[in-house]
């Protein structure tokens, strides 16, 4: 009894201490700020954090009124680009999704110009960036990403690192991915991969395998959550030796995770 409540005052502390950074990080800490109980109220949605802090935006601040839970691409703006063999996504608040689609196209929207990506192809590298991101700016800051990828398509290197945002990926190859996110979920599905790192501070990891799991290395840490490995439940660390070249490595802080 006395174990499950040290581990319950852990686990609290440690997520009032994180999203304490995080808060601090987009400089919410200010004297007309409101409460941070009632930004916390507003939650983490879709890749943003949602404050209520409509009285201290800027007047002249161009905003988009957009609703994350719908996927109606004629809510994105939308670029075609050339095929790329390698991506790097850097952005400070957004949800990313790499998915299987009919051709290379990146759709986005955002609710302040500030959090606009920035997209550059050069020599088969796609980099993604939010170089207009003001840290001291508050207010609604939501932003999504979703790149499509034709059939058939490998990505030879993919590194992602988010501040604050979920990151889904499905339907393609990945050579070698490096995937990081402060606070934010992790999904992988119907990938096939050579050499894949996950790491969550804050968030759950998914990941369902497109091979059999005995032909994977594995090696799995959560500080505080749980893990389960092809639907059996085990402690806080799992590793496994696999009979192909095939290497996953996923650790988070808080949040539970999922390998089948």
């Amino acid at each position: 009894m006395k174990k499950n409540v040290f581990l319950i005052i852990i686990t609290v502390l440690t997520v009032i201490c994180i999203i304490g950074g995080t808060f601090h990080h987009f400089g919410v800490f200010r004297k007309d700020s409101l409460s941070l109980t009632s930004s916390i109220k507003r939650g983490f949605k879709n890749g943003g954090l949602h404050f209520n802090f409509s009285h201290l935006d800027d007047e002249d601040e161009e905003t988009e009124d957009f609703d994350f839970d719908d996927d109606d691409p004629k809510s994105f703006d939308s670029e075609a680009i050339s095929e790329f063999k390698e991506l790097d996504v850097k952005m400070h608040v957004g949800g990313l999704k790499i998915e299987r689609g009919n051709k290379w196209e990146i759709k986005s929207k955002y609710s302040r110009t500030y959090l606009k990506p920035s997209c550059t192809l050069k020599n088969g590298k796609l980099s993604i960036s939010q170089p207009d991101f003001k840290r001291s700016r508050i207010g609604n800051q939501s932003a999504r990403i979703v790149i499509t990828v034709p059939f058939g398509t490998k990505i030879e290197k993919l590194s992602a690192n988010i501040d604050v945002g979920a990151i889904e990926l499905s339907g393609f190859d990945i050579g070698t991915g490096s995937i990081d996110t402060d606070v934010g979920a992790i999904a992988v599905s119907n990938v096939n991969f050579n050499d894949l790192d996950l790491d969550s501070d804050v968030g759950a990891v998914s990941v369902e395998l497109v091979e059999p799991i005995e032909d994977y290395d594995i090696s799995i840490k959560s500080d505080v959550g749980g893990i389960v490995v092809d639907g059996k439940n085990v402690k806080r660390s799992y590793s496994q030796k696999g009979g192909k070249d095939k290497r996953l490595r996923i650790n988070t802080d808080v949040g539970g995770i999922e390998v089948k």
